[in-house]
Order: structure tokens, then sequence, then C-alpha cells
């Protein structure tokens, strides 16, 4: 892949604290990314966005090269890089175990979490959330998120505390889960009732609590679409104006549009954009008073269709 990429001259970088052994870092086409997300695995033939998800080989080199179909056949067979099976589903680790540097939170993670608006204790208490320090290779100085699915330990996602990192929001090695981060909807094993707020990230999952899930990012996955479809109440709710700019603002207006048209067949949905903030940074009086106004719509709805 290497090489075709150099041949073709699409950007790429095969090295660097991001770029784990083995894989080649790619920009992504499907996400406007401007870094190298897009990961593929040179052992396993196999790509992976870490912020959209997992990918098929044919369509995205079409997207990159920009060449019709019968010549990304050719390349792909003259490189090495073709599928036996493109529609091949990929098989996760069998089991995950947290590394031995992921331990209790320090003061400088309750000082960042405290900074942010959050109770510490609170948070360990109904997240499980852990910490790293200095010498934590590759996840330094972070909040580590562990994602759990049918109450099994899947993946795990990470949130510098420092600023100061390349990358702040970081996921687990693609090859260490047993579930890949976007086909989760983190908080999911949580929610018990009919009804569930769709936020973006982990901290917005703390901000509304039990009952909510995010995305892990604007963009959504099939697999997440089939779990929101489990709920007969969706209201949607990504950040608003003040955190994002103007071509950011738009993206995600749009997908939330577009995650809502997927889901409105069966299920009653409502997209709330006027927060005016990041969820997370609500203040928690403000959440609790959205959550009350969520309830009333419901139960208005339940009424109306009685």
């Amino acid at each position: 892949m290497q090489q075709l990429l150099l041949d073709y001259k699409v950007p790429f970088s095969s090295s660097g604290a991001e770029i784990s052994k083995d894989w080649i870092g790619i920009q992504c086409p499907f996400c406007g990314d401007d870094k190298w997300h897009l990961g593929y695995n040179q052992k396993k033939n196999l790509l992976t966005c870490w912020r959209c998800g997992p990918k098929k080989i044919f369509p995205t080199l079409k997207i990159l090269l920009g060449l019709p179909g019968e010549q990304i056949s050719r390349i792909m067979k003259k490189y090495g890089c073709e599928t036996v099976e493109e529609h091949k589903e990929w098989q996760g680790a069998a089991s995950l175990v947290m590394p031995a540097e992921f331990g209790p939170l320090k003061r400088k993670h309750r000082e960042y979490l405290e900074s942010r608006g959050f109770e510490p204790d609170d948070i360990i208490s109904k997240w499980g959330i852990l910490g790293t320090g200095n010498s934590a290779k590759g996840y330094a100085n972070r909040i580590i998120i562990p994602i759990y699915q049918q109450g099994k330990l899947v993946s795990f996602h990470s949130r510098d505390i420092t600023g100061e990192a390349a990358t702040p929001k970081k996921a687990c090695r693609m090859e260490d889960e047993v579930v890949h981060f976007k086909d989760t909807l983190y908080g999911y094993d949580r929610c018990k009732s009919n009804t569930v707020i769709v936020s973006e990230g982990p901290f917005d999952v703390w901000r509304w609590g039990y009952g909510a899930v995010c995305t892990w990012g604007i963009k959504f996955t099939e697999r997440q679409v089939d779990l929101l479809s489990t709920f007969k109440n969706i209201f949607i709710i990504f950040d608003s104006s003040d955190t994002k700019t103007g071509k950011e603002e738009k993206q995600a207006a749009e997908q939330a549009e577009k995650l809502a048209d997927k889901l409105a067949i069966f299920q009653n949905v409502w997209i709330i954009d006027d927060l005016g903030s990041d969820p997370a940074d609500l203040k928690q009086s403000r959440a609790d008073a959205i959550r009350r106004r969520i309830t009333r719509l419901v139960e208005g709805e339940d009424k109306c269709t009685q």
C-alpha cells in the first residue's frame, strides 16, 4: 500500500507518536480529516478511520485516486491490496484487558474534571473511568473511558488533560478492540427506558446522565443506527455554535438531520439545536432542566398517540 500511495501521490504517514506498528495513517476522505485518522493495517489489509469507522478498500481508493472502478481493481491487484471478500466484517479480539499503566485518577485528573464542572467521585462511581500518568505509552496524562457492550469491556477511548497533546482524543488500538468503538453507543447499557438523548461525546453523556448515549463524534455508523432504533423517542443534541466554526456547525447540523432521517420512519425523533453550548459545558442545573423539558415533550407525544 505504501508504494501505491507514493506512486499516486497520496499523502500519508508511516511513523510518529500517533501511528501504531504495522499501520499507515492517511487523511480520511469521508469525514473531512486534516490529519491521519484513516488507518491502513499492512498485515491485516484493512482500513478504519478512528473518527468515522471501518472502510472498504475499493471505494476508499476510488475516492482517493479519483479513478474509475475498473482501474481501481487493476491497481489493487498490482499492488497486492485486493481483498478476497470486500464485504467480510472485521473480527475483533476475543477479550480486552486494560494496560497496567491505567489506574485510579490522581489529583491532576480530578482537577481537570472539576475545571469542566464535573464531580470526580460521581463520574468514577457511575462510569468507571481511569487515569494515566506521564509514562503511559501512547496514552500519557489522559482520562481513560471504558466502553462496555452488554456488560463486557469491548474498547476504550481517552481524553488528554494537558491541552498539549497532538491528538486530544485517542481510541484503543483497533487490533485490541473486541468491538470497534464506532460500532458502539457509549452509555447504551445504562439506558433503561424507551427514550434516549444522543450527543457527540462521552463528556456530554456524563452531563446528561443515564439515558444518554454518544456516537463518538458527529459521524455515525449503521450499527449505531441499529442500536438507536431500539428506542421509541430519540433526542439528537449535538454541540452548538459557540464551540464550532461555521463549517463545523454546518456539518454537525447536516449529520443530525441525516441521523434523524434514518430513524424517523419508525421512531419519534427531535433535534434540539438551541443550547448555544457544548452539552458537556452546561451547568448541571440547566442540563437537568433540559431533561425535564424532554420528559414533558415525550409525555405530550404519548398522550397525542394514545
